[in-house]
């Protein structure tokens, strides 16, 4: 960039579980930004202004700095209004119980440091107790010796009503013996089963009320991948408007540089719409591949927080037979940006030719401890590309960053954790240690 040039970045906000109003998480991400950007900088001014889109147009929130020569432009993509917020008992379910066990699969053999990564970060005595998806191996005098709990991600829902997760499962048999006893007209099996029965049903209530207040409808929702699913649609619609609005600002010739950054479900809508560029762009040839590379190549940054990314991958990321081994690495080059691949053995399948995968990517993802829904991303490789401001223990570079604990002289509170990334005027509840990366690594 020349001398006296203004650089010019554009970040698009991705919100995450809702429901969400329009514009709301652009207040919350770019209140805490201009918190921490404007201090020492007596010149910073901000801007409403609109950009042309298909049909329509396109709000952002322009900040300016003179003396730093520097203007940044916040969007926001809100993809709450193609949701349905509602989810069914069986739904809710399969989401965590198929999750659960795919993440058993892969952590034993972490673990078991057999799968070659970096097993010694998981056998860290320190780093596992108290996790709530580990647990002391049973039968082991090892004090070391951990392995998965495959119940971990039930937590998801909330501890106060883990246990009827448990037991729900069973219930119906019980129902149905409960009522071929109460046929035979006896009349202690008519009493149990009346009473059974009425219990039953407040239990799956209970389940799905607490689904919704979790707002985990939205991600089994979104997580419909099956295309003959009446809200199969709705997925395509949210991930389509998202491809859509990252290409609108890599066509702009005005921006130097695009960031994403995304909370909570948004990540896994920013991580998906990546991967569909990526398949997008690599299936031109020529000079439209360059040309559309050529754009591509500025947007240099992924923050990601309150992420289940790794969550979430477990689930739809089922573990193919080994003897199915085509469709094991179509599958895993479909969703194939930065992730550590689920499938033992090396790949015999090649990647097309040419393939553009943002090699240029800073990723940052932070985390909370008290924050149950997202996490370490274990999945994926944050170190594919050094960062310039963030480095990790034993100086080893990761985009895995856990926040600060505490806000002030207080604790963050567990209710509190998925929100307390978007700053400090947040609710009342959050730390301005994100803006402050997101500032260090891509601004100043």
């Amino acid at each position: 960039m020349s001398p006296g040039k203004t650089k010019k970045t554009a970040i698009l906000v991705i919100h995450g579980v809702g429901p969400y109003k329009r514009f709301q998480a652009i207040q919350y991400f770019t209140k805490g930004f201009l918190d921490e950007y404007q201090k020492g900088k007596k010149d910073v001014t901000r801007q409403h202004m609109l950009k042309p889109r298909k049909e329509r147009a396109q709000s952002c929130i322009s900040i300016s700095s003179k003396s730093k020569n520097e203007q940044i432009e916040c969007y926001e993509y809100f993809w709450d209004v193609h949701m349905v917020h509602k989810v069914l008992l069986n739904e809710g379910w399969d989401l965590l119980v198929k999750a659960s066990k795919n993440a058993q699969k892969f952590y034993n053999k972490e673990l078991e440091g057999s799968r070659n990564i970096d097993a010694t970060k998981y056998t860290d005595m320190e780093k596992l107790k108290g996790h709530p998806f580990f647990r002391k191996k049973r039968r082991s005098k090892n004090k070391g010796d951990y392995e998965f709990r495959p119940d971990g991600y039930l937590n998801l829902i909330g501890g106060s009503t883990m246990w009827v997760v448990k037991i729900v499962p069973y219930i119906p048999w019980v129902v149905k013996i409960l009522e071929f006893l109460s046929e035979l007209d006896i009349p202690i099996f008519t009493t149990c089963f009346k009473f059974v029965s009425t219990g039953f049903k407040k239990l799956v209530s209970m389940f799905e009320n607490q689904l919704e207040k979790a707002f985990m409808g939205d991600v089994v929702r979104y997580l419909d991948m099956d295309p003959r699913s009446k809200y199969y649609e709705t997925r395509q619609k949210i991930i389509n408007g998202a491809v859509e609005e990252l290409y609108a600002l890599m066509a702009d010739n005005d921006y130097d540089q695009i960031i994403i950054a995304a909370h909570s479900l948004g990540s896994v809508i920013a991580y998906d719409a990546i991967n569909r560029v990526i398949l997008q762009i690599s299936a031109k040839k020529g000079s439209e591949y360059d040309e559309i590379k050529k754009k591509a190549d500025k947007v240099v940054g992924l923050v990601t927080f309150g992420s289940p990314l790794d969550k979430i991958g477990f689930f739809f990321r089922e573990y193919i037979e080994a003897k199915y081994q085509i469709q094991r690495e179509m599958t895993e080059n479909t969703y194939t940006f930065r992730t550590i691949s689920l499938f033992d053995g090396p790949k015999q399948i090649k990647q097309p030719d040419p393939f553009y995968a943002f090699p240029q990517i800073r990723w940052l993802n932070f985390y909370h401890r008290k924050d149950i829904i997202s996490g370490k991303l274990d999945l994926y490789d944050l170190t594919a590309v050094q960062l310039k401001s963030v480095e990790g223990k034993g100086g080893k570079w990761d985009g895995n960053i856990s926040i600060e604990e505490r806000k002030g002289k207080e604790d963050i509170k567990f209710t509190q954790a998925h929100g307390c990334y978007w700053g400090e005027n947040h609710d009342d509840s959050g730390t301005s240690q994100m803006h402050k990366a997101i500032i260090s690594e891509f601004l100043s």
